[in-house]
């Protein structure tokens, strides 16, 4: 199965986020990853990203015939490597931030 890199979201937003914890009273406050895949059909992905991905059905559907075809046809090339086993297991990167708040 192809890898993601789960530090997609960059040092900088987790940075930002210990800091809000930080300013909202949360001590001892930490970061996980967290390895969350979207198990998706292969017979027809962009429709089911379609259902799935409201905004990006908004987009797509702003667009001309044209760059929705070749949009299409990136999203079907980008995802090949993430087939497992008839399926697609796409990476969701996400981290969760932790801490402790004194009463």
């Amino acid at each position: 199965m192809a890898s993601c890199d789960l530090a997609v979201a960059g040092e900088t937003d987790r940075a930002r986020c210990l800091e809000l914890m930080e300013s909202a009273g949360f001590v001892d406050s930490s970061i996980a990853d967290i390895d969350i895949r979207l198990d998706a059909p292969t017979d027809d992905f962009v429709e089911s990203f379609r259902h799935f991905a409201v905004r990006g059905s908004i987009e797509l559907d702003s667009q001309s015939e044209e760059i929705v075809e070749k949009a299409e046809a990136a999203i079907r090339e980008a995802i090949g490597p993430f087939r497992v086993e008839g399926r697609f297991q796409i990476p969701m990167p996400a981290f969760l931030c932790a801490g402790t708040r004194s009463a």
